[in-house]
C-alpha cells in the first residue's frame, strides 16, 4: 500500500526504549552465536556492526568533570 500526503512512512527509525534495545542486543548476541559457520562474512559483519551500534548507544555518557573556570559569575 502507498502512502498518501502527509501520512508518516516507514522511512523512519523505531525509536526504542533502553530496555528494548538490551532485549535486542541479547538477540542479537544468541544469533550471532547461533549462526552456522557456512553464514556469509557479510551477515556476520552487518550483526556485529548492529551489536556494536547498541553497545555505544547503551553504554552510560560520562560527563566531563567541571572545569574551575566554568563557575557561575557572582
Amino acid at each position: 500500500m502507498r502512502a498518501f500526503d502527509n501520512q508518516l512512512t516507514g522511512n523512519r527509525p523505531i525509536r526504542r526504549t533502553p530496555e528494548e534495545k538490551q532485549k535486542q542486543l541479547r538477540q542479537l548476541q544468541q544469533q550471532l552465536e547461533m549462526l552456522p559457520a557456512r553464514a556469509q562474512d557479510a551477515t556476520r559483519d552487518a550483526i556485529k556492526a548492529k551489536i556494536a551500534e547498541l553497545k555505544a548507544e547503551l553504554a552510560p555518557v560520562a560527563k566531563p568533570a567541571p572545569s574551575p573556570y566554568d563557575r557561575p559569575r557572582r
